[in-house]
């Protein structure tokens, strides 16, 4: 078999021609050469003796193919001039017609004159718009290029094209740049291509926009005339602020516009002092540093400078030192501005008159979508060597979706994470596989799994569908309804889920729904009826649902919430919501909130105030449960008017039968390993409603678990002094039996511990 056949036959498995090749797939399209010469090609490759020959053909080729989702239509690079034949490359693309593949094949110069020589068109029956397919492009020879076009995994179509001389540029150039917006990139494209950027297609076009305005303003501008070119930049954290803010810094020195490419980077920590006047020097020197080598300045987080309510503080004093050197130093040095938009936003607006004009160009940064930060996520595993199979790739999407809830969700940081985490997990797995003899593929070295992602779930065909949790909410469904007692409470909480589990069918058969509403529930009852332990089961119910991205269950009482001070009370009511993201937020003793202070600073109002703003703007994120006793809440509700619409799923728990109480007890020692015979059963229970009358706050099954707890106690003393005879009482001997067993006298004598 010679060289030829050998790449032909690679071809045909798409997972091996990604893996030993080490083919990148750009994402929409992107500007990437993906020549394959001699020397990139892996050491299985190269074992396999392939004979390459160098070779020039005069021009660029290049596919005159749409953009990403856009419109507009750009020559997508596929093999340099100089190369090494055979080559190799392979493209993604996306059906733009439904069932058609079409591409024009174009020869282009180093200034992007470019001529189209072929044409390749395939239909494939059955394929949407937007369907993803896979086009091979190899040169085996000097003057031919092969195409063939996977679908699936499956070829659907295949071309033989003869190359054109290198003359053939030399006529006439078809390409006409006026037909479309753009036939070649621009120096911003360029720079987004350099650094693998992924998405950002609206930041993209406002780069491209500003760049042109900036180069009009040098055209039309005189000597005389000063432009600052300075920059707001927003977005949340891992949506590549300072990675974009290097680019534009490379765009205004390439320009002329500033000096130096260099970027100073600076924050609060830098600029202000606790020292009254000291802050302004801190500004003035960082300022010096960049004024003298005439580069961009980048505040990060910069609205950390404005605080207006805390006495004091001295960043005003930054902002002010920054913003007048600003104006007397005008076109000496650029300053972006960086952080989240509603915060940045509340500082132009109040901390300075003039701090508005002095910014003259906003971007706002939007998070990554889950398949942009997908393609970001093998680019970092392929620069690594590493990739992902189907199944594991469907993982990490998961992963990703339990990660993205709330502000604070970090997109591409996030996502370099769950990639490390994942590389660990991978070398744990091999080492394991390797510690208990087991021979390990050459190919798993570099093939991460779905576990190494965390996942206990079996991903079905390949990883196109996700796993079936059905059995996992029945199990939740049959732990719920095997409780005890709690009858009133099951019913309703069966049927919350039951709506669920129709509006979820509806939404798959393409029927209209409605929206699912507030999933916020208040829970009625006495202490000890069961309210956590159903709360839990909700949690993990709803997170197999896709209701909740994590399940996580965080529990805390109201008064945990109570600061001490004015604002802090606020700030523990959005640290316990931001830890509880994703799941379920369980505040016991909720009334609590609704109670007059006596100090006559109400803590619990501020408290309440801050709870109710929150669930409302995290109400897809969450689910807050109010629990406490009946006739507190009914209270509290009635003197809250907005509380009952915001949690209109009211559960109400009973409080327990003497029997059920009786079937809890026993169930407790039942899971301590222990036994009671039957005749002991009379005694345990004369005991539990005697201490239940005795006592007002008995507590339901917590008190049952006291009364338990203190009968094992008693029991063990019985054992010890068994132990120290060496025999039981009567001189009988010491079984396993009765090691195990509870009895009338560990019932009695619990009453006095």
């Amino acid at each position: 078999m010679d060289s030829v056949d050998m790449i032909l036959e690679d071809s045909l498995n798409i997972e091996r021609i990604n893996r030993e090749l080490s083919v990148i797939t750009p994402n929409n399209l992107a500007y990437v050469s993906l020549s394959r010469k001699a020397s990139e090609l892996n050491s299985k490759l190269m074992a396999k003796n392939l004979e390459y020959t160098a070779a020039n053909l005069g021009y660029k080729i290049g596919a005159y193919a749409a953009y990403g989702d856009s419109k507009k239509e750009f020559i997508d690079a596929i093999f340099d001039q100089s190369l090494q034949i055979p080559a190799i490359c392979e493209k993604t693309y996306f059906l733009s017609q439904n069932g058609v593949f079409s591409i024009r094949l174009v020869a282009y110069d180093d200034n992007n004159n470019a001529r189209s020589f072929d044409t390749i068109t395939v239909n494939i029956p059955g394929k949407a718009t937007d369907s993803r397919v896979s086009g091979h492009f190899y040169i085996l020879k000097e003057n031919e290029l092969l195409f063939r076009l996977y679908s699936d995994g499956n070829m659907c179509g295949e071309k033989r094209i003869n190359l054109p001389d290198r003359d053939y540029l030399n006529e006439i150039y078809d390409i006409d740049p006026t037909e479309t917006e753009r036939t070649a990139m621009t120096l911003v494209d360029e720079m987004f291509y350099k650094q693998g950027i992924i998405g950002m297609e609206e930041v993209r076009e406002q780069l491209n926009q500003i760049y042109s305005s900036i180069e009009n303003d040098k055209i039309r501008g005189s000597e005389s005339e000063k432009k600052s070119y300075n920059f707001v930049i927003t977005g949340n954290p891992g949506t590549g602020k300072t990675v974009v803010s290097r680019l534009i810094g490379e765009i205004l020195h390439k320009i002329g516009v500033i000096k130096s490419d260099e970027m100073i980077e600076a924050d609060r920590s830098t600029l202000v002092s606790e020292y009254e006047s000291m802050t302004s020097k801190l500004v003035k020197e960082v300022l010096d540093d960049v004024r003298d080598k005439g580069c961009l300045l980048f505040i990060d987080e910069a609205y950390s400078l404005y605080k207006p309510d805390t006495h004091g503080d001295h960043g005003q004093e930054a902002i002010d030192t920054l913003l007048k050197d600003m104006e007397d130093h005008r076109g000496e040095y650029s300053v972006i501005i960086a952080g989240y938009k509603k915060q940045i936003e509340e500082m132009l607006e109040n901390a300075n008159p003039g701090f508005k004009s002095r910014f003259r160009y906003k971007i706002h940064i939007n998070d990554y979508s889950v398949d942009e930060m997908i393609s970001a996520a093998r680019i970092m595993l392929e620069k690594d060597g590493l990739f992902m199979t189907k199944s594991a790739e469907s993982a990490l999407r998961d992963s990703i979706e339990r990660e993205k809830v709330g502000d604070t969700f970090g997109n591409i940081r996030t996502v370099r994470e769950l990639i490390a985490s994942a590389k660990e997990r991978m070398d744990s797995r091999l080492n394991k596989t390797r510690s208990e003899g087991t021979e390990i593929e050459y190919e798993d070295y570099f093939l991460l799994m779905p576990s190494d992602f965390g996942s206990e779930y079996v991903y079905l065909n390949n990883g196109e569908d996700k796993p079936d949790n059905s059995n996992r909410i029945e199990e939740s469904l049959e732990k719920l309804n095997s409780l005890t007692g709690l009858a009133s409470a099951k019913t309703q909480v069966n049927g919350i889920i039951n709506s669920i589990k129709v509006k979820k069918e509806m939404e798959r058969r393409g029927l209209p729904s409605g929206n699912l509403g507030t999933l916020h529930m208040l829970f009625l009852g006495n202490a000890g009826t069961g309210k956590t332990t159903v709360a839990r089961i909700i949690g993990d119910i709803y997170k197999d649902m896709g209701i909740l991205k994590r399940g996580n269950f965080v529990e805390c009482s109201a008064s945990d919430l109570l600061g001490k001070y004015l604002g802090q009370s606020a700030d523990n009511v959005r640290k316990k919501i931001q830890e509880a993201l994703g799941g379920i937020l369980f505040i016991d003793e909720a009334y609590i909130l609704g109670r007059d202070s006596s100090t006559g600073i109400s803590y619990n109002i501020e408290a309440l105030d801050a709870l109710i703003a929150d669930v409302e703007n995290h109400r897809d994120d969450l689910v807050v449960i109010l629990a406490g006793y009946s006739d507190a809440m009914e209270e509290f509700l009635s003197r809250n008017q907005g509380l009952t619409s915001r949690f209109p799923n009211r559960v109400i728990f009973e409080d327990y039968s003497d029997d059920e109480l009786m079937v809890i007890a026993k169930a407790f020692i039942t899971n301590n390993n222990m036994f009671l015979s039957a005749e002991d059963e009379e005694p345990l229970k004369n005991l539990i409603l005697a201490t239940k009358k005795s006592m007002p706050d008995f507590g339901n099954a917590r008190g049952v678990r006291n009364i338990i707890e203190k009968i094992m106690v008693a029991q063990k003393n019985r054992i010890a002094r068994y132990i120290g005879q060496n025999a039981t009482d009567d001189g009988g001997e010491l079984t396993n039996e009765v090691l195990l067993t509870v009895t009338r006298e560990d019932i009695e004598a619990c009453r006095t511990i």
